[in-house]
């Protein structure tokens, strides 16, 4: 509703009028560089005058530094006479829009001013302009009034915009333009599907599918569209070739919303039958007993009068807005007002807090429709050369007081770090007012880095003695009561259990993956203990995928990729192993680890990093394609290799690569065998079973590792019988054939005689296994 402070002005209204070329002048500038003064148009000359028109008309009604003029129409390839030019062009310009006005007089419409120049013409009659007015105006309005709103910003399109003109500037808007130009077709699809019409955007939303193949939240859309209009195959076809797009293109798999958007349209898809009937039962809240209360007794507070501020920190999905409903969910002598930020929000200016007050020219309260009314001509209110920055924050910081002392007010800012800067101006003045009035500030926010304006909020806070509430992890035990509540059972079994580990006792990461494996039914319930059905590994579910995306979104693309190198190394890993992933020196690292830990992604243990979610380190290799995957695990096994690096760690890069194992690395496996049995055995046996899969050993060499792989499954209570059965077949040592034989009677319930018996300690020690 209200973008940008300054320059433009809010829209709240809901009709929209043409501007006018019957008087004054006008200039288009979506599709064809134009000006006309009234209805007939003006001879702009030659490409690169009117390359400065569209810049000036971009910026219409502020001033253009010489320097920006000179960037934008030349950029590094300014003409040593470019001070000439722009005063030929500018001359040029002022008698084409202005052929009346004699050489006495002052220029009217592009004046001087300073080191620069303005094109002084209402933004209004500037077919951009106009264009991003009513776009802005369609987002929040009722559905009638943003088609009307959409249907008019998109009649103001004739082709691609700034036709005929290039430069620096104008390649850079015109991209600009047409990301804005998708944006409004794309808002318009959706507000006609919401309003039931969507036979209107079918053929459009296909149109737009084959311009932007990439873009899934087009293809969404097309498909619900398809759906609704009751052409069902036609929208199944449609799913199936954004999924063989993304797999085959991208070499990625279906992004989670496309997923999930087909299944609850598609009743063809009987997955959902899967489901038990208890995930679709509301959860309790549980495990947040002290947080609750504390934010409670603050209700409680502002209630009899007293108030203050609260600050709700913890990593995404931990469950911020969760215990903020159940704090508020009993508050009847309270008001409360609230809304969350989202990274679009940051756009407009006050978005944040005019959403969470209510203001709208169709406000209920009228002193906030009222406000949307005096936001709407702020300049007009502000007067000429007036900041209006300060009056509309005082503006809305004089409507919370008024609102808490009709009622004791509670406003919540969820998400605060996404807050646009209009926002934490009044934010920091409610923080000081609030022990003065009846009023109970209550900001949540996540850990972004660099986000300094939430830092700023939170230390007003901590200065004016907010409370600070941060939520970590939801103990094990909690964490069981949620999967008892998403299963039906009574009790979790240990397998079930290990997904709290992998999760890190993040509810929604918990919530999803639980319900993940019940749609894949594998999560079974007998005598009331709700356990993990077979061994075969669950896909990450696609919402959790989603998450993780968006989380890692906020990081910086070094952050990003050093965490994805990382998480091949395993569970733990060293800064050590970090550089012989990616090959950077560890004071290039020092930045991207230092990133990722204030983001709650990676934690000490000590001498080493450890993900603070497996379930975040699963779904960072997960999304790599398998190639790529395969490639990065080849050359730790080679870097750590040769940096001497610990047998274990080089051992996990070995099992995880798809490649044959060389001489070099079978070389490597043979001295380091012992050490292995001791550290991690597991691993060596898997390690093992991989080796001898493959081609790469000689004779010799397959039946020393099969007796090792045979002793190693023996000790560990794995079957026996293949590895034992081969050494028997082969072997010519009289002793080695025995202990294999002795292997498969016990493994049979046998002794050696072939009688039942007993079977035999398996604690072999590491001399046994590898003699």
């Amino acid at each position: 509703m209200f973008e940008t402070i300054g320059r433009q002005k809010m829209n709240t209204g809901t009709s929209f009028s043409r501007w006018d070329r019957v008087t004054g002048l006008s200039i288009t500038l979506l599709g064809p560089v134009a000006a006309f003064r009234g209805n007939d148009p003006v001879d702009l000359g030659r490409p690169r005058m009117r390359a400065m028109l569209s810049l000036l008309a971009a910026r219409a009604d502020q001033v253009v530094s010489r320097d920006e003029l000179v960037d934008g129409l030349w950029g590094d390839q300014a003409p040593p006479s470019v001070d000439s030019a722009i005063y030929t062009y500018v001359s040029s310009l002022r008698r084409a829009l202005e052929p009346g006005r004699t050489s006495r007089s002052d220029p009217t419409v592009l004046t001087s001013a300073g080191s620069g120049y303005a094109l002084r013409i209402e933004p209004d009659h500037v077919d951009v302009h106009q264009f991003e007015r009513h776009l802005t105006a369609a987002h929040g309005a009722a559905p009638s009034a943003a088609i009307e709103a959409l249907n008019f910003a998109l009649s103001l399109w004739q082709g691609d915009p700034l036709q005929g003109v290039s430069g620096p500037f104008a390649d850079s808007y015109r991209r600009q333009l047409l990301d804005l130009r998708l944006t409004a077709r794309q808002k318009r699809a959706e507000v006609l599907l919401e309003a039931g019409r969507a036979a209107e955007v079918v053929v459009e939303l296909g149109n737009l599918v084959r311009q932007h193949p990439m873009r899934e939240d087009i293809r969404i859309l097309h498909i619900t569209a398809l759906h609704r209009t009751g052409r069902r195959a036609e929208a199944r076809e449609a799913y199936e070739e954004a999924s063989r797009y993304t797999i085959e293109q991208l070499g990625l798999d279906p992004g989670p919303n496309l997923v999930s958007q087909y299944e609850r349209l598609s009743t063809e898809d009987d997955r959902t039958a899967c489901i038990p009937r208890a995930t679709r039962r509301a959860l309790r809240f549980t495990g947040r007993d002290a947080e609750l209360q504390r934010l409670r007794d603050a209700v409680a507070r502002v209630e009899a009068g007293q108030g203050g501020c609260v600050w709700l920190s913890g990593e995404p999905g931990i469950g911020k807005t969760a215990l903020l409903r159940e704090a508020l969910s009993e508050a009847p002598g309270v008001k409360v007002m609230s809304a969350a930020g989202d990274v679009l929000g940051r756009r407009f200016a006050f978005r944040l807090v005019l959403r969470c007050l209510g203001v709208g020219s169709t406000a209920s309260d009228t002193r906030s429709a009222a406000l949307a009314r005096r936001l709407d001509s702020i300049q007009a209110a502000t007067g000429d050369g007036e900041d209006p920055v300060p009056y509309a924050t005082n503006r809305i910081v004089d409507l919370v007081s008024q609102l808490s002392l009709d009622t004791p007010l509670v406003l919540v800012a969820d998400d605060v770090h996404w807050a646009d800067e209009g926002s934490a101006l009044v934010l920091h003045q409610l923080i000081r007012l609030a022990s003065h009035l009846p009023l109970l500030l209550v900001c949540a926010a996540t850990a972004l880095p660099d986000d300094q304006q939430s830092t700023r909020l939170r230390r007003a806070m901590t200065r004016g003695r907010g409370e600070m509430i941060r939520l970590g992890p939801l103990p094990d035990e909690t964490a069981a009561e949620l999967i008892n509540d998403l299963t039906g059972a009574a009790r979790t079994g240990p397998k079930l259990r290990k997904v709290i580990t992998l999760c890190g006792g993040n509810p929604y990461y918990l919530k999803e993956f639980v319900e993940e494996l019940l749609r894949e039914n594998a999560i079974g319930v007998q005598d009331a203990t709700a356990e993990l059905i077979g061994t075969a590994p669950v896909r990450m579910p696609q919402p959790l995928c989603a998450a993780i995306k968006r989380r890692l979104g906020a990081l910086s693309s070094n952050t990003v990729e050093m965490l994805r190198q990382a998480a091949l190394l395993g569970p733990e890993f060293s800064v050590r192993d970090a550089t012989l992933m990616t090959g950077r020196p560890a004071g290039d690292l020092v930045v991207a680890i230092e990133e990722a830990m204030a983001s709650g992604l990676l934690v000490s243990t000590g001498t080493e990093l450890a993900f603070q979610h497996p379930v975040v380190r699963q779904g960072l290799c997960d999304s790599m394609p398998l190639a790529v995957r395969d490639a990065l695990h080849r050359e730790a096994t080679r870097a750590m290799y040769r940096g001497g690096e610990q047998p274990e760690k080089i051992a996990r890069q070995l099992v995880a690569t798809t490649a044959t194992v060389d001489p070099v690395m079978i070389e490597w496996l043979k001295d380091t065998t012992a050490s292995l049995l001791t550290t991690a055995p597991e691993l060596l046996a898997d390690l093992l079973t991989k080796l001898l899969t493959g081609d790469a050993l000689e004779d010799e060499d397959r039946e020393l590792f099969t007796t090792t792989l045979a002793r190693l499954n023996f000790r560990l209570g794995r079957p026996t019988s293949d590895t034992a059965l081969y050494v028997l077949a082969r072997t010519r040592d009289t002793a080695l054939a025995a202990e294999m034989r002795e292997m498969l009677a016990h493994e049979r319930g046998l002794d050696s005689n072939g009688s039942a018996g007993q079977r035999a300690d398996k604690n072999t020690d590491a001399r046994g296994i590898v003699q």
